[in-house]
């Protein structure tokens, strides 16, 4: 309980980030329709079967090893043959990606998710992505990107693995 009055606190506090207009990618783009929606999101209709696809909700952003960012987005699916995530892609200073999935959280088939999460050692450039698998009718709304205070929010574990250093919340509001 007391990490989630600290997460709302910091929220209050936090900076936007401005988020372009959503982009998509599919490994088989012939299954799949995408329009953008007055609000700055987007719909997508997938019958593409077993493979993904791919709403990337943010440029490449520059970040910092140590920052903290919120990401929220409300979806609403009537059909999800498979489920959703949000994550980062992240990479370094010369554009090598070093982690296609930071911070992989589910999402729900209807309501708003936040996924918290540190940017890790390394990582000087995020893009914020929504994975859907197989067939879907999605749309995605209200998105936000937001960089918050490091002051009150819970430290990372300490781990001896190579991915050392990132830590991630979730709540479902």
């Amino acid at each position: 309980m007391l990490a989630v009055l600290l997460l709302a606190s910091a929220l209050t506090t936090a900076e936007v980030v401005p988020l372009p207009q959503p982009l998509v990618w599919a490994r088989e783009p012939s299954k799949l329709s995408f329009a953008e929606t007055a609000n700055g999101g987007c719909r997508v209709e997938s019958s593409a079967g077993a493979e993904d696809w791919v709403v990337r909700c943010t440029d490449r952003t520059p970040v910092k090893p140590g920052e903290i960012y919120a990401f929220s987005v409300r979806v609403s699916a009537e059909k999800l043959e498979e489920g959703l995530t949000s994550s980062a892609e992240l990479r370094d200073e010369h554009g090598v990606v070093l982690d296609w999935q930071h911070a992989m959280k589910p999402l729900p088939k209807t309501g708003v998710a936040v996924n918290v999460f540190v940017v890790p050692p390394r990582a000087s450039q995020m893009s914020l992505r929504v994975v859907g698998k197989g067939a879907a009718k999605a749309e995605f709304s209200a998105m936000r990107l937001e960089r918050l205070p490091a002051a009150g929010l819970p430290r990372p574990p300490r781990s001896r693995s190579r991915r050392a250093g990132f830590c991630s919340f979730s709540a479902l509001l």
